[in-house]
């Protein structure tokens, strides 16, 4: 009787049904349960984090009048785990020698961003992170806009990630 009843159904409803049948079956034998409690982790002081930070900025032009960012290293202002950073349609790439999974990702624009009313995000984070920035009215401000540009107009970029080695 089920298997007649499930053939009948539309493609779409059997499919949903297999997947919902074998999630089940996989959440009742602990195996999704399981997998999860794998990501979790108790605060101590053995756990194994790693920081990686960089500031970014964009005070250069290029000869088309378009904002070149760079990164922003000195005896005052140290980057740690970036080794490139550059403009991917529109959005900031930010390269890593690191692609452990990250705990956390900040991006904080500085106050010369701010007051052009500029916030950027970021997504990814393992060896490569995309950082989309956008004004107060939500339009997106590209990476390489002019709109960027400024003698002190940085981003500070900060990851914690989880070296499980």
């Amino acid at each position: 009787m089920a298997p007649k009843l499930i053939k009948s159904m539309p493609k779409a409803v059997r499919r949903g049904v297999i997947v919902f049948i074998s999630a089940l079956a996989l959440l009742t034998s602990g195996m999704i349960g399981a997998a999860a409690e794998n990501y979790m982790r108790d605060a101590n002081s053995d756990n194994k984090v790693a920081i990686r930070g960089c500031v970014v900025r964009f005070d250069q032009r290029d000869a088309a009048g378009k904002t070149v960012p760079r990164i922003y290293a000195n005896n005052a202002h140290y980057c740690v785990g970036v080794t490139s950073v550059s403009v991917v349609d529109g959005d900031l790439q930010v390269l890593s020698n690191n692609d452990e999974p990250v705990m956390s990702l900040v991006v904080s624009s500085d106050e010369t961003l701010t007051r052009y009313g500029i916030s950027c995000g970021a997504s990814g984070g393992l060896a490569s992170t995309v950082i989309r920035c956008y004004d107060r009215t939500g339009a997106k401000v590209n990476a390489d806009s002019p709109r960027m540009y400024g003698a002190g107009s940085n981003l500070w970029l900060t990851w914690f990630s989880w070296q499980d080695v």
